[in-house]
């Protein structure tokens, strides 16, 4: 999990969610199938802290609410105010267990 500004840690370890912290900039651990980006975690003009060969190798990456600069320099429109509609990639997740599709919208 990629949190340096301890905005999601906490919260997900009260949702029973355990993980690894990782440094911002360092190398993710061996073995990482999961990366949790944080909540206010990435920084303008900063690289992500995957790549496209991390992808390729079968990471999967779940990046919580970044601010609006963020997802704009990553080549994303941005509407702050609007609902949002989330889809599941792998609805066999255990993250998904007990959440429905209907749970996933205006999110």
């Amino acid at each position: 999990m990629l949190d340096p500004a301890g905005k999601s840690a906490p919260w997900l370890k009260g949702l029973g969610v355990e993980g690894q912290l990782c440094a911002e900039g360092g190398a993710l651990p061996a073995g990482t199938e999961l990366l949790i980006i944080g909540r206010e975690a990435l920084k303008k003009g900063g690289r992500l802290p995957y790549s496209e060969r991390d992808i390729a190798g079968g990471l999967n990456v779940l990046i919580l609410e970044q601010l609006p600069e963020i997802w704009e320099g990553l080549g994303f429109k941005n509407i702050e105010h609007m609902p949002r509609y989330a889809f599941a990639r792998d609805k066999r997740s255990p993250i998904l267990d007990g959440i429905a599709q209907d749970d996933l919208k205006r999110i």
